[in-house]
């Protein structure tokens, strides 16, 4: 297997060489987007073992097609009771305590699934990593308004305070950000990986106020997204909730579908940057090289 990847490496490099000959900027362009982990250009080929090994309770033939054709699953969940993922990890466990704990209002969860070249996992999760560390993007995140029907960015002036290498080998970032229709305040993002396991978490440090009202309490509002590499696979599973004052039901179902739709809206865009654009780069790679 080493033999042959090493092989199959050799011969993109020797491929790219040859292509540099004919055209400069076309090698260059091809090598820039050859460049990182390599993820698999077509879907799955044995639904069995994704059932079996993707960290998810109960899941339907319906939503084993939708994870083979590359797309996302996204459910607004009534209870923290109603969350699908299995406690079958250390992370897992940890990310189902914080939100017993919470005891959300406002719950949704999102999974999907992204091919990777075999011996590409980790190389995977260390980009997924850098991604979500990237924190200042997060403010191109689109979202709509029901309500309002208009566009708008999820987040607004997301300034980084503070980066830290923690002990336990984590990493934290501390900002001070806006997030409409709130007040700014202060946010924390959390990312931890080992064996094969990304988990990526953030939460309100401060409380969330709607001009002088307070709406969440600090750490009343988390999202959390764990990773797990399988042979040929990384599983993506993510959710996001928040213990949000209703203000007496004054706005109806209007903070449901405000919270709800911020937590949909993130997932949405971390699917479409991430997943889908890496695997429409082997189709370029492979657009590029047909070009004479």
């Amino acid at each position: 297997m080493i033999i042959r990847n090493t092989m199959n490496r050799c011969m993109e490099i020797d491929r790219m060489l040859h292509l540099f000959k004919r055209n400069k900027t076309i090698a260059i362009i091809a090598l820039i987007l050859s460049t990182g982990a390599a993820y698999a250009q077509s879907g799955f080929s044995d639904m069995n073992f994704l059932s079996e090994q993707i960290p998810i309770q109960g899941i339907s033939i319906d939503e084993l097609d939708q994870l083979k054709n590359n797309e996302i699953i996204i459910s607004v969940l009534g209870s923290y009771k109603d969350i699908r993922l299995k406690s079958e990890t250390d992370q897992a466990k940890a990310i189902l305590g914080s939100f017993k704990k919470l005891r959300p209002n406002f719950l949704a969860e999102a999974f999907f699934v992204l091919p990777v070249e075999a011996g590409m996992e980790q190389a995977a999760l260390i980009e997924v990593r850098h991604f979500l560390k990237s924190v200042k993007n997060f403010e191109s995140i689109p979202y709509y308004s029901k309500q309002n029907e208009t566009w708008t960015t999820m987040f607004e002036d997301i300034n980084i305070q503070e980066e830290l290498d923690l002990p336990d080998g984590s990493e934290s970032i501390t900002t001070i950000q806006k997030m409409l229709p709130f007040n700014p305040y202060t946010a924390v993002y959390q990312y931890s990986l080992s064996d094969g396991i990304l988990e990526y978490k953030t939460f309100n440090m401060t409380p969330l106020y709607y001009n002088w009202m307070k709406g969440v309490k600090e750490e009343g509002m988390y999202t959390s997204i764990l990773v797990q590499a399988h042979p040929g696979y990384l599983y993506f599973y993510g959710l996001g909730g928040a213990r949000a004052f209703n203000f007496f039901g004054l706005f109806g179902n209007r903070l449901d579908i405000a919270f709800t739709g911020r937590i949909e809206a993130f997932f949405e865009w971390f699917h479409k940057e991430f997943v889908l654009s890496r695997l429409g780069e082997k189709e370029e790679i492979h657009r590029i090289e047909t070009i004479d």
